[in-house]
């Protein structure tokens, strides 16, 4: 079985329990005894971040809720790492939650002062934050810039957007052939296997405007 996406615990617990080879993909946790598959999460949202950076951001905050998947958690993670590199500060109130404790997207908070830049957990997300500011009479990319991830064809909105493309082929494929080890008889200890991929850069990230005195 290959499991795509990450379920409720308890499910996930379940389809362990039950003894079939099983396979995560695009999720891991580190109490199940099974093989996962994963992209580049963490080093892909540091590339992204970065990017804001040498386009001389400094200010950036993260839309994600952190704690809903590990895929989320391990780009907050990039994004962290990428601004403490920098000596740039991480403000609470600019980490924005996208879903609810079921994993259901919800409507975006904005704070009453934006950052410069965001970057969004997925590229979906990073559709519905533009929308958002949109109806603020926030332009993007000139008065805030915006990157995604995951190169995801379905988000369409514009500008274009700057985002890191993962692998997917190529993590289908490792999960297919780990899920056909284990039914061959191979024994090995269980991996976390991590597909690297590449960042994007399109139209949606610009220098910010100068501040004015």
């Amino acid at each position: 079985l290959i499991l795509l996406g990450q379920p409720d615990p308890e499910y996930m617990r379940l389809i362990v329990g039950q003894g079939t080879h099983t396979v995560f993909l695009d999720f891991y946790d580190e109490d199940a005894c099974t093989d996962a598959v994963v992209g580049d999460n963490t080093y892909g949202a540091y590339l992204l971040t970065s990017h804001l950076i040498k386009n001389s951001h400094r200010d950036i905050g993260f839309v994600g809720s952190l704690r809903a998947t590990s895929s989320i958690m391990d780009r907050y993670l990039g994004y962290c790492r990428a601004m403490i590199t920098h000596d740039l500060p991480i403000r609470d109130e600019w980490i924005i939650p996208d879903r609810d404790e079921s994993g259901r997207f919800i409507s975006l908070s904005l704070p009453e002062q934006l950052p410069t830049g965001f970057v969004c957990n997925c590229d979906l997300v990073a559709c519905f934050l533009i929308e958002a500011l949109k109806k603020r009479g926030i332009r993007v990319p000139q008065d805030v810039s915006v990157v995604g991830f995951d190169d995801y064809a379905g988000a369409k909105c514009a500008p274009a957007l700057s985002t890191f493309h993962l692998d997917s082929r190529a993590m289908v494929d490792i999960a297919v052939n780990l899920v056909e080890d284990r039914c061959a008889g191979v024994v090995k200890p269980f991996s976390r296997t991590v597909v690297s991929g590449q960042p994007v850069y399109r139209n949606s990230v610009i220098p910010p405007k100068p501040k004015e005195n």
